[in-house]
């Protein structure tokens, strides 16, 4: 019992606590209740909301690093073709050189300056060898002006 309830039937022995206040004062404690469970409510739905958000910048930023990632791939093998391409064309003009070429000095001079390649100066032996057993089946000798 409160201070204030002893005091009042100290100095008013022949007042009793009414039903009407006790009601009021359930009233009063439901209503410190429902407001605490707002609250709390309240407080999940934000931090639900917070959460959200959260999830919602973490997969746009996945996103971003994704696009720039393959965008700069995308850039890289744009380069490549760039270079394929390149590459196709010398060789392309190398092979006109050599169809135009009448002679075999003429074909070995546009190795040597065009593709940088030397001339032998010995026959060289090339042994292919049987990858079930490995031994040596044969010598085939590969001499310098072709086959």
């Amino acid at each position: 019992m409160s201070l204030a309830l002893e005091w009042k039937r100290a100095s008013h022995p022949d007042r009793v606590p009414t039903p009407s206040w006790e009601k009021r004062q359930e009233r009063d404690i439901s209503r410190l209740a429902q407001r605490s469970r707002w609250a709390r409510l309240v407080r999940r739905v934000f931090l639900l909301a917070m959460a959200a958000a959260l999830v919602v910048a973490s997969f746009l930023a996945a996103t971003l690093f994704v696009q720039d990632l393959a965008s700069r791939r995308e850039i890289k093998a744009r380069e490549l073709e760039k270079l394929i391409q390149q590459e196709r064309l010398k060789q392309e003009e190398l092979r006109a050189q050599v169809a135009a070429a009448e002679s075999v000095r003429e074909l070995e001079g546009v190795a040597e300056r065009v593709l940088g390649m030397v001339r032998g100066t010995d026959p060289v032996r090339v042994m292919s060898e049987d990858p079930d057993e490995g031994k040596v089946l044969t010598e085939e000798p590969i001499s310098g002006s072709g086959r």
